[in-house]
Parts: structure tokens; sequence; C-alpha cells
């Protein structure tokens, strides 16, 4: 009778834990694919193809990505009690191992990197925990009354710290989740992942997206349909940017020039 009351509570366990993993899993997925966007868009050359536009809809497109993967990283290192985070979820599964697996477990965390699981946790919160307080999820006047304007600019981590962090999060989340989960996972929708082996002629959303602007850019295509400006104009390019140019026009099937 006793051995079947352990069971059951055991099997309740395994039952939370595995909601809660499938739960920052997917987290993990929305986060990793916001990383993935931002820097499809980041690296499109709209003030090359489109000089002079505000492009609004992308700048806010890109700004709400940023602040999502912002509060989605601080999900995973919030040392509130109550909250999902990383160190909970790392709790909750030790609680449902063996005392052999259990061991085997505080040794695996420890033995992360040169620094251990906590530690490199509390190095991802301090590093977004300002922007994340004070811009994103609270905006407090007293900060934004004194903060100047290149403060603000080394408070913004940039995508590449971001893609960083994410990294990270996804290995300690592989580390914990690999005592009661199987590997295999892969941190991007099919269509975003490039080890997938896609169609011929797929491309992922925001690729398509991008390329269509791209196709309506007066620069790109000026050399069809105002040949005597384009003489004019390539000369004030950069070799870079001819190159860019370049790059889509092949896309879209056009000779480069």
């Amino acid at each position: 009778m006793e051995k079947d009351i352990k069971k059951m509570a055991l099997q309740k366990s395994m039952t939370i834990v595995d909601t809660c993993l499938k739960n920052a899993y997917n987290q993990l997925v929305r986060l990793n694919s916001n990383i993935f966007l931002m820097k499809k868009i980041l690296y499109f050359p709209f003030e090359l193809l489109y000089p002079g536009h505000e492009l609004h809809f992308w700048k806010l497109i890109y700004a709400a990505l940023y602040e999502s993967s912002t509060l989605l990283i601080w999900h995973f290192v919030d040392p509130n009690p109550k909250a999902l985070s990383l160190n909970k979820l790392k709790n909750i599964i030790r609680q449902c191992l063996s005392e052999n697996k259990r061991n085997q477990f505080d040794k695996t965390l420890k033995k992360i990197g040169s620094k251990g699981f906590n530690k490199i946790i509390k190095e991802i919160r301090n590093d977004i925990e300002e922007i994340r307080h004070k811009k994103i999820a609270h905006f407090e006047t007293e900060w934004w009354s004194k903060v100047s304007f290149e403060k603000l600019k080394k408070v913004f981590p940039p995508v590449s710290q971001l893609e960083n962090h994410t990294k990270t999060l996804i290995r300690l989340f592989e580390q914990i989740a690999g005592f009661v989960w199987e590997g295999g996972r892969s941190y991007l929708p099919l269509e975003y992942n490039p080890q997938v082996e896609h169609p011929a002629g797929l491309e992922p959303d925001i690729c398509w997206l991008l390329k269509l602007m791209a196709k309506e850019s007066p620069l790109l295509n000026m050399p069809e349909k105002e040949p005597e400006y384009w003489k004019s104009l390539q000369k004030k390019l950069s070799e870079d940017e001819i190159k860019k140019l370049n790059l889509f026009r092949i896309k879209l099937g056009l000779l480069p020039k």
C-alpha cells in the first residue's frame, strides 16, 4: 500500500515536471524565434533600398520583438519564487530524482561552464535587470529624467548579446531537462530551422516579406526603369552598397549591376 502511494505521488510529480518543462520549452522556442526574426530585420538594408523613408512598421515590429525577448529572458532568471524560472524548474526536477540521480544532477550543474548554474543565471539577470525594470516593465519617471542618451545606448544590450543569453538559457535548460526528457529538441519552428531541408522555393515568412520589400525598392529597379539616373547614382554608392544591391537583384532574377 505504501509503495502504491509513493508510486502515485511520483507519477503526479512527474506530470507536473512534464507540464513545466513543456511550458518552458515553448517559451524558449518563442524567444529563439524572436532572435531569428530580429537578426533578419537588423541585417536588411532598409536605408539603402528606401533612403529617406521612416518605415515605421518595421521599426515597431523590431521594438516589439526586442522588448518581448527581454521579458522572456527575464522569465527564466526571475528571482521571484512564484515564477517558473530555470532555477525553479531545476528544483522541481531535482525533487523527483532518485538519490543517485540527484547527486549526479548536482554535480552536473556545478560543472556547467567554469561558473556553475546559479552564477550564470545571476549574470544574465544582472545584465538585463535595469532595462527590464526601468524601461520595459515599468516607465520610471525618476530614472528617465536622469538618464543620458549615451547611457541609454549602453543600457540596451545589442541583439547579439540577447542571442548569447538565449543560447546560454537553452544550454542550461538542456542540462536540467536531460535528466527527465530525451534529447533531440529544436528551438526554432521547422520553417525557421536552417538544419531542416525545405522544398525548393520555400523560405521563412520573414525572408519572403523582406524580399517583397526589396522587389518594390525604387533603387533596386532603377537600372531598368531610370538607366540614365542610375549611371549617375551608381558612382555615389560604395562597393559594399553595390554588393548588397546585387545580392537582392540576383534573388529577384535580375542581372547584377
